[in-house]
C-alpha cells in the first residue's frame, strides 16, 4: 500500500474518531463487493486497504502506534492531535455570566478581550472543519447555532441539509454546507469587510 492509511480514507491525520468511522461508512457501502461487478478485483483489493485502514485507526492504542511510526517514516517529532467525539468539547459563544464592572475602562477592556477569544475559538472552529474534523451532528448544529435557522437533513446514500429563508428554499450537501459555516464564522470574525 503506497498511500497511508488516512489517504486511503481520505483523511487529516488529525482527523477524529467520529469521522474516521463515517469515512469507513461510506467507501464500504461505495466499494462493497455486493455493489462492484462481479469479479472486479480492484474493488475487492481497495475494500482490503480500506478494511485495513480502518481496523488500525478505530483502535486508539493502534492508531498511536501507527502515528508515531509514520512521523519517524516522515521524520517529523510531533503527533497529530485527534479526539473522540466524547472528549470534544464544543466551544463557548457567549459566557453565561460576566461579572459587573466598576469602571468603563474595565469594561472595555474586558469585551475586546472577549472579542479576540471569540475570534480564537471561530479560527479554531474553522480549521477543524478545513481538516475535517468535525462531525454531521456538530456541524449542523454549528449551523442552526449561527444562522438562527433549522435544518432538516435529509437521508440518503449522500446526506443532504435544507432550509428555507425568504421563501426559499436552499439544498446543501456536507461540502458545501461546510463552506456556508466557514463563510458565518469568516463573517461573525470580521464583521466590517
Amino acid at each position: 500500500m503506497s498511500k497511508t492509511l488516512y489517504q486511503v480514507l481520505g483523511l487529516d491525520p488529525s482527523a477524529e474518531d467520529v469521522v474516521v468511522r463515517a469515512a469507513f461508512k461510506a467507501l464500504a457501502q461505495k466499494y462493497h463487493p455486493d455493489k462492484l461487478k462481479a469479479g472486479s478485483a480492484q474493488g475487492a483489493n481497495l475494500m482490503v486497504d480500506i478494511n485495513l485502514s480502518y481496523k488500525i485507526l478505530s483502535n486508539p492504542i493502534t492508531r498511536k502506534r501507527y502515528d508515531q511510526a509514520l512521523n519517524e517514516s516522515l521524520g517529523k517529532t510531533a503527533t497529530p492531535t485527534h479526539t473522540s467525539s466524547n472528549a470534544a468539547q464544543r466551544p463557548q459563544y457567549h459566557p453565561s455570566a460576566r461579572q459587573a464592572r466598576t469602571t468603563s475602562q474595565t469594561s472595555r477592556d474586558s469585551s475586546s478581550a472577549f472579542a479576540q477569544s471569540q475570534e480564537h475559538e471561530y479560527v479554531k472552529l474553522i480549521q477543524r472543519i478545513k481538516a475535517n474534523s468535525v462531525d454531521e451532528i456538530e456541524l449542523v448544529n454549528l449551523f442552526e447555532k449561527l444562522f438562527k435557522i433549522p435544518l432538516t437533513i435529509r437521508h440518503g446514500y449522500s446526506n443532504t441539509y435544507q432550509f428555507e429563508e425568504n421563501a426559499k428554499r436552499y439544498i446543501h450537501d456536507f461540502s458545501s454546507l461546510k463552506e456556508v459555516v466557514i463563510q458565518k464564522l469568516s463573517f461573525e470574525m470580521n464583521p466590517k469587510h
